[in-house]
């Protein structure tokens, strides 16, 4: 694969072990805590729920939620 360049400039790459550390997948542990960190009154999507209503009926979504990119 090539790597972008800027003018010349090469990207810097990073390490194999700090690659796997970034695309490992979240474990559940951190997605409660960032969840019940939010402010109850913002919404994380368009879709219209809140943080207040997702930590209401986490039990529901949970494994259903999709992913947005």
């Amino acid at each position: 694969m090539t790597r972008p360049k800027l003018f010349g400039v090469p990207f810097k790459m990073i390490n194999q072990q700090d690659n796997a550390f970034l695309i490992a997948p979240f474990e559940e542990e951190e997605v409660v805590k960032v969840v019940w960190y939010c402010d109850d009154n913002k919404s994380p999507t368009l879709d219209g729920f809140n943080f207040k209503f997702i930590k209401k009926f986490c039990h529901l979504v949970k494994g259903n939620v999709e992913t947005y990119s």
